[in-house]
């Protein structure tokens, strides 16, 4: 028979997988929009905003979209060539100081590989984390290579909260939790329990 401690530490691996559920549960709620989106459109580089922060630490989703075409053949070949774009953007303080930057890379690109195939990508979002109350904006900039672009278009959504400590917490705890889980169920079949 397996001594109880055994069955005790099994328990506790069950209680911690729990908590790791419970823990990635509550990141999906933290994951949600806390409401009051502010939307805006650029024909090219500018400056949005204003973009109100009311409480500190406040995480924004930023969400970048800019249609993008190849532009027709103007190398007599037949087909577009391949284009890409990088959008940047920087958050700014009330004074239009730097505080954050990032940007990606968006694309159009076809070819012929066992048939015509086309690919692109004109959205990207990510999310920032305010350390501050106030007033900001945003400065976006625009650099394009074959292609055409459409209007440019930056919604920034206010979260819930950061879902980085609760993936943390689910993550470890459903590790943590199974590895106790599965060392007290081997202790207690080699005891004959």
């Amino acid at each position: 028979m397996a001594p109880a401690g055994y069955y005790k530490a099994r328990a506790i691996g069950i209680s911690i997988i729990m908590f790791g559920i419970l823990s990635l549960f509550t990141a999906l709620f933290f994951d949600a929009s806390g409401g009051a989106a502010s939307s805006f459109e650029l024909s090219g580089a500018g400056e949005i905003g204003p973009i109100e922060v009311t409480e500190d630490n406040t995480v924004l989703q930023v969400l970048v979209r800019l249609p993008v075409r190849q532009i027709q053949d103007t190398y007599g070949y037949g087909d577009a060539p391949n284009g890409w774009a990088v959008v940047t953007g920087e958050l700014l303080s009330a004074n239009k100081d730097t505080l954050f930057s990032f940007s990606d890379e968006l694309w159009a690109e076809s070819g012929y590989d066992e048939g015509h195939w086309t690919e692109i990508k004109n959205n990207y979002d990510l999310k920032l984390t305010v350390p501050a109350k106030g007033t900001y904006y945003m400065y976006m900039d625009i650099e394009a290579k074959d292609l055409e672009l459409g209007t440019l278009g930056v919604r920034v959504d206010r979260m819930v909260g950061s879902t980085v400590p609760h993936f943390a917490a689910g993550f470890l705890g459903l590790l943590l939790g199974l590895l106790v889980f599965l060392v007290s169920r081997s202790q207690i079949a080699a005891h004959g329990g």
